[in-house]
């Protein structure tokens, strides 16, 4: 995963593996259980019509991306 922090799509390859529902492997500098962790923060913050919730600053979205891992 150290690998992920230097590289110029690791965004893309998490929105990609997030978006598909990929639970194997690293993606994005993420694990399986980091990334099921994101997508039951998203779905909690999503009404049942998919429109986002207007809950004010992005502080949950600051959390989420605590999940990710850094190798800086």
């Amino acid at each position: 995963m150290s690998l992920c922090g230097t590289c110029t799509v690791q965004g893309s390859c998490l929105a990609w593996a997030l978006q598909v529902g990929d639970c194997h492997g690293v993606w994005g500098g993420t694990t399986p259980r980091e990334r099921r962790a994101m997508l039951i923060a998203w779905r909690e913050r999503v009404k049942p019509n998919g429109e986002p919730v207007d809950d004010g600053p992005d502080e949950e979205d600051r959390r989420l991306l605590t999940l990710i891992p850094s190798s800086r």
